[in-house]
């Protein structure tokens, strides 16, 4: 079967320049997504996830520098177009990201209609004001807000948080992109609205056909929504694999770790699991694995030599020692 790939990034390594040294932030990820596919990149915070999305959509912070690798969307070298062409053709209107705080998002000077009818008029060039809001307001209907009238004509410090994240999947979801970029988009909001969230996400990529990437902390909400997962840690692909062989079958050890420090229900513990230790220091050269440290099964190889990704299963990778073929 001919996989359709939508977006593909090939050995990303992305740096930021900063007064105390140059950060190693993400180190050779390469990532395929197929069309109507679902992939999380999970990881502790510092791991490249979010660098890796803003690269994707060209909004990398002016101290970040692409140092080698390509993403290609489509076939188009997204590296290669100039930033005209990259807000003409590709950012927000093929693909849109959502960010972990909604209120960062919006202008509070304006209504959160004035600022979803600014991207309807942009990317769809609907510039008839009463067709504009007309679709503006099926929108909000379609990420369920309770009366879009309202929240339309609504500043944004009028509206909760959970409001506020649809009313930005909305203004994400508005050109009608192929592929969205979810950054940690319930991490801000409490438990049952996360649930509501992750439910509409899911029901929209199903009826929409999106292509997604969920970036998130938590091994528990990505296996709510995508169909596959990617683990890095220190900028560096851990494990990959379809998502019922990650949450069974985890092979490398610090994927177990993330898995054994989700709380369960039914299970009762005296204190919640951690992986002790923290990432390392992304200014300095990492000789081995950047685990090594905090592994319980590190060897003398482990911190010499970084490990190769080895194939494991049908479509599951890992970067650890321990499975070096033999």
């Amino acid at each position: 079967m001919v996989r359709d790939i939508i977006l593909s990034i090939n050995d990303l390594h992305i740096d930021y320049y900063t007064p105390d040294g140059v950060i190693r932030a993400v180190r050779g990820v390469s990532i395929e997504l197929c069309k109507g596919e679902s992939l999380c990149i999970v990881g502790e915070s510092g791991s490249g996830k979010s660098t890796i999305g803003l690269a994707t959509i060209r909004a990398l912070p002016q101290n970040a520098v692409i140092t080698r690798g390509a993403i290609l969307y489509n076939d188009i070298d997204i590296l290669k177009l100039s930033e005209e062409e990259m807000s003409k053709r590709v950012r927000g209107k093929e693909i849109s990201i959502v960010f972990q705080d909604p209120a960062a998002m919006f202008n509070p000077l304006f209504t959160v209609g004035e600022i979803l009818l600014d991207v309807i008029a942009t990317h769809l060039g609907i510039r008839d004001r009463r067709k504009a809001y007309e679709y503006g307001i099926n929108m909000l209907k379609l990420v369920e807000l309770p009366d879009p009238e309202r929240v339309v004509n609504s500043y944004p410090h009028e509206l909760s948080g959970g409001m506020l994240q649809r009313v930005a999947i909305a203004v994400a979801l508005s050109a009608n992109p192929k592929l969205l970029i979810a950054d940690e988009p319930t991490t801000m909001l409490d438990v049952t609205i996360q649930a509501q969230i992750l439910d509409l996400l899911k029901r929209l990529r199903n009826e929409l056909s999106l292509s997604m990437i969920f970036i998130t902390h938590n091994l528990g909400v990505a296996a709510e929504v995508c169909n596959r997962i990617m683990v890095l840690y220190a900028g560096t692909l851990f494990e990959e694999g379809y998502t019922e062989d990650i949450l069974t079958n985890p092979i490398h050890p610090y994927t177990r770790r993330l898995l054994e420090c989700i709380p369960r229900a039914g299970r009762r513990v005296s204190r919640l699991k951690f992986i002790p230790g923290t990432l390392p220091d992304l200014r300095t050269p990492i000789p081995g694995c950047p685990f090594a440290p905090r592994c319980e099964y590190t060897t003398d190889i482990c911190r010499k030599t970084p490990p190769p990704i080895y194939e494991v299963g049908y479509k599951h990778k890992v970067s650890c020692h321990l499975y070096q073929k033999r």
